[in-house]
């Protein structure tokens, strides 16, 4: 509770009272004031914003900063642009870090670790900022051992949806799925067979559904889509279990086995976009009217994405801010932050025109009753999952990801079994973890 200061002649019977000077009660007037926003601070006060994103984004970002100013007369916001994880170790080294620094789970688990970022709990109740004014799932986005690190920031839509082309569907005679069910993956296995399409040359000019593109080749979709865990209670990988040996054995079945490892590419731009792939589990797809300006006249769908046990399930994921350990002003920092996590007006901004994905709770809530059927639909899968997954934020996800995807590919190519090649990769997995807890003693 902020006090209210005054001052005025003080008489005691039989004492003498001195009262402060003037001067030192008007000093100690304006300290308290550069502590509450929207005043005049008592120092200028340059705070700077580095990021991975590039000038479309940063072109978005630069009038609300200049709001972000205005409301906060004495504070200077200077932007920093395809600033990667090696800039800022660089920077942290030569004590020259930014304020604040947009990082993606990976990259601040590690920072929080070398005590190079902040936790933000007192700084958010220092400017009265609540982890309920988030989306569900995203108050635990940012938070490793009881600290919060990092809140999500730009672009942080979650990451599933069974999205389909009900045009090809409807072309194959396909009924579309509902969007309220969860498809089993023999269905979604029997449709991609259906949807597949070889040219005169033999060539697969069209996938029903592709196990090799992003996200759903990571080991975190297999997690999510075959509840198998990556981490045991205390934190150890466990990627060798039979529900991942599950996940590759069922993925193989339907997917890989019925026309070949050899037809699937990695990661090909716009494929969805461009009718080469009938099914996706990417759900930002839906979001920002994309579909309907790349594939004109085709009908969208979505549904739950199929999980093992038939649970609604999604994702979180996303970049982040951060605040460096070396920063001078870590409460206009926070301030920044919450300005651009949570103010409607800079996440309504960012979605109408970068379409990036906002996580505050009022502003989701209200976007969806004002956006189509379909993006309301995916907004408020954060409300009705049975499930929500968050990224994982251990030094180990890189790690996960390279042995997982090497498992995945000797499975998937015929070299060894699902069995074999998890046994290998959880080897390898213990001992990086075990080296990283050396490290870290």
């Amino acid at each position: 509770m902020r006090n209210n200061y005054t001052t005025s002649e003080c008489r005691v019977p039989g004492r003498s009272v001195r009262l402060l000077p003037i001067s030192t009660v008007l000093a100690f007037l304006l300290l308290l004031l550069s502590l509450t926003p929207g005043v005049i601070a008592a120092e200028k006060v340059e705070i700077t914003l580095a990021g991975w994103f590039g000038t479309a984004d940063n072109n978005v970002l630069q009038p609300l900063l200049r709001i972000f100013e205005a409301e906060n007369p004495g504070v200077t916001v200077n932007v920093l642009t395809g600033y990667q994880i090696d800039k800022m170790m660089v920077a942290l080294a030569a004590g020259t870090a930014p304020d604040i620094f947009a990082a993606h789970g990976g990259w601040y688990s590690d920072l929080a670790r070398q005590n190079a970022l902040m936790p933000m709990n007192d700084l958010m109740a220092a400017i009265g900022m609540s982890e309920s004014t988030l989306a569900p799932g995203y108050d635990k986005l940012g938070e490793i051992d009881g600290k919060r690190w990092a809140i999500p920031f730009l672009d942080c839509a979650p990451n599933y949806a069974l999205v389909f082309n009900n045009t090809l569907f409807a072309e194959a005679g396909l009924p579309a799925f509902s969007p309220n069910t969860v498809p089993d993956w023999q269905t979604v296995g029997n449709y991609h067979k259906k949807l597949t399409q070889v040219g005169p040359d033999g060539k697969v000019i069209r996938l029903g559904y592709n196990p090799m593109e992003n996200p759903q080749l990571n080991y975190y979709s297999f997690e999510c889509f075959f509840d198998a865990p990556v981490y045991d209670q205390y934190d150890r990988p466990t990627i060798n279990t039979p529900e991942m040996i599950n996940a590759f054995e069922t993925t193989f079945a339907n997917f890989i086995q019925p026309i070949g490892a050899e037809v699937y590419w990695a990661n090909r731009s716009l494929a969805f976009e461009k009718r080469q792939v009938a099914m996706h589990t990417s759900g930002s797809l839906l979001l920002g009217n994309r579909l309907a300006t790349s594939l004109p006249g085709d009908e969208i769908g979505a549904s739950w994405i199929p999980h093992i046990k038939g649970w609604k399930v999604q994702r979180l994921r996303g970049w982040a801010l951060t605040i460096s350990a070396q920063c001078k002003y870590p409460v206009e920092a926070m301030r920044l932050i919450a300005f651009l996590t949570i103010d409607p007006r800079v996440l309504n901004a960012i979605w109408e025109e970068r379409g990036r994905f906002g996580v505050g709770i009022s502003f989701l809530q209200a976007k969806a009753k004002s956006v189509s059927p379909l993006e309301s639909w995916f907004i408020q899968t954060l409300f009705n999952a049975d499930r929500l997954y968050v990224e994982d934020m251990t030094p180990m996800k890189n790690t996960l990801t390279e042995l997982v995807g090497e498992a995945r590919d000797a499975y998937f190519s015929g070299k060894m079994p699902a069995r074999t090649a998890l046994d290998n990769a959880q080897q390898q997995a213990m001992a990086e973890w075990a080296e990283l807890q050396t490290l870290v003693k």
